[in-house]
């Protein structure tokens, strides 16, 4: 009767993790690998991103990999470099208290101005909407 052995490791990247922070920012690494590049590292030092993650931006062509036969490497250095093409620009926030104060121009005593001043308003927005549906359908 065959007997078996259960082996329990506290290592669950089974010194991939390891192999990752070794690594030289050009030496290719196997996707399975540089999943655990501290590039792709969570903030306890777990993956952040899965090996189906990494295929997925190699096939969109956001990821740059060599291919070695049939093996798909990626290097520390693309890793930085997809990370950060992938990185939104930073906004400044569209309100709050560190915002430079405006002051309205004052009220002009008596009437408000004569003209259609709504109109001008309401052609602008549909000028706006446009140009948004327009930069909509490019994408």
């Amino acid at each position: 009767m065959p007997t078996y052995e259960l082996i329990i490791s506290r290592d669950i990247s089974e010194g991939r993790r390891r192999l990752a922070a070794m690594a030289g920012m050009d030496t290719p690494l196997t996707l399975d690998v540089a999943v655990w590049a501290p590039e792709c590292a969570g903030p306890c030092g777990l993956p952040h991103f899965t090996l189906l993650e990494l295929r997925g931006a190699i096939r969109r062509g956001e990821l740059r990999p060599e291919r070695h036969g049939r093996n798909l490497f990626v290097t520390r250095r693309h890793l930085i470099e997809w990370r950060e093409a992938c990185r939104e620009p930073q906004r400044a926030p569209g309100s709050g208290s560190s915002q430079p104060s405006t002051t309205r121009p004052p009220a002009s005593s008596g009437r408000s101005r004569s003209g259609g001043s709504g109109t001008e308003t309401s052609s602008s927005s549909l000028a706006a909407l446009q140009r948004t549906a327009q930069a909509l359908k490019k994408r």
